[in-house]
């Protein structure tokens, strides 16, 4: 392993971003899911989080075009990340209103592509910030 990493956050805008935060969690790439994808709540009646089946199902059969457009460009992000950069770590955020749906999707989404296509060792982790930060705050 060279030492690299690729990490993805899902956060819901209409919260900020995550207050409170540590420096650490400073995006170098945003993807903002608001008027790429329909909102599953409100347009699809779907009232669980974006772990949940219904949700996901939703997104690929709603989104499908877009999800593949952006990996497409995730991964030139990365190939390029890999060859030219002295960074260790590689940070994504997707955002939505609420971080509960369509930013938790396409973060696991992008996740699990990232993982089938690279072929280093590298690890690519997920955090889903307005999840976490609503467990431990009851925001």
């Amino acid at each position: 392993m060279n030492g690299k990493s690729i990490q993805l956050f899902s956060l819901g805008v209409k919260y900020g971003l995550y207050p409170g935060a540590p420096t650490e969690y400073e995006a170098q790439y945003v993807f903002d899911v608001r008027h790429a994808i329909k909102d599953p709540y409100t347009v699809g009646g779907i009232h669980a989080s974006g772990h949940e089946h219904a949700v996901r199902e939703y997104i690929l059969s709603h989104a499908k075009d877009w999800l593949e457009q952006t990996f497409q460009y995730i991964k030139f992000l990365v190939d390029n990340w890999l060859k030219n950069s002295h960074e260790k770590t590689l940070k994504i955020y997707f955002t939505c209103r609420g971080g509960y749906q369509r930013s938790v999707v396409c973060a696991n989404i992008m996740a699990e592509r990232i993982r089938a296509t690279i072929n280093d060792n590298i690890p690519v982790t997920v955090q889903h910030l307005t999840m976490d930060l609503c467990r431990r705050t009851d925001v």
